[in-house]
Formats: C-alpha cells, sequence, structure tokens
C-alpha cells in the first residue's frame, strides 16, 4: 500500500499513513483473535459474554445480534498510565470494538482486509 498525507493523498486516492497504522493494526488483531497467528491475546482482553453485551451499545456502532455479539472485547483493565493506554493490544482492542459487527464477524482474511480498509479510509470524492 502507498502512504501519503491527508492533503495530497485525498487528491489521487492515497491512504495516509495514520490509516495506513490503523488498517494494519486491525489485519493483525484479526489474524490473532482467529488463531492464524502464534500470538495470544492478553489475560486482560476477553471476548464478552452474552449477558455483557446489552451494556456496549456504542451509539448503533454494533449489532447487539439478540445479545449473542461474541466478537466484542472487554478490558479487565483500565489504562490509567499513557503507556497501556498506547499499547498495541490497548488501543487495538478499543479500535477492534468500534468497527461495525457486520466486519468484525468476516470469515475471510481478505474479505475483512478489503472492508477495513473501505469502512477506515472514505477518500474525498474528487471534482471532474
Amino acid at each position: 500500500a502507498v502512504v501519503s498525507t491527508q492533503s495530497t493523498g485525498d487528491k489521487i486516492g492515497l491512504v495516509p499513513i495514520n490509516i495506513f497504522f490503523k488498517i494494519s493494526d486491525m489485519k493483525l488483531f484479526y489474524r490473532i483473535i482467529h488463531g492464524t497467528i502464534n500470538i495470544k491475546l492478553p489475560y486482560y482482553l476477553t471476548f464478552a459474554e452474552p449477558q455483557d453485551t446489552h451494556e456496549y451499545d456504542l451509539r448503533g456502532i454494533r449489532n447487539i445480534n439478540n445479545n449473542l455479539d461474541f466478537t466484542f472485547l472487554r478490558c479487565s483493565i483500565n489504562a490509567p498510565s499513557s503507556i497501556l493506554h498506547n499499547s498495541y493490544f490497548y488501543r487495538s482492542h478499543k479500535l477492534w470494538n468500534s468497527i461495525p459487527y457486520s466486519i468484525r464477524q468476516c470469515t475471510s482474511f481478505t474479505s475483512f482486509s478489503h472492508k477495513i480498509k473501505d469502512f477506515l479510509f472514505k477518500p474525498e470524492p474528487t471534482e471532474s
């Protein structure tokens, strides 16, 4: 993927570097969650239980799916320090939970990769 600054990149459809990093984080996170690489989630991140999902309906971002959203992650610790708050797993779980359920539930990495890029990178329409 090619990256650019926001102002010039929008004109030619390049992905800004900050969005490129988020897309890369989510692709790795997807592979971790689905066990396709040998990295495990840390002890403080667990998937929500059915009774927990009603607590986290964030302005319709997630599909509750009859309280069976098993793709939603709960964090058992707070992030009082910037070190934890900026760590890969903490920041990635926050981003993961903010993406639509329809993307999180993708069963193929290829499909997830396309959908996450489309969701995170919405270039401005170009003038004709």
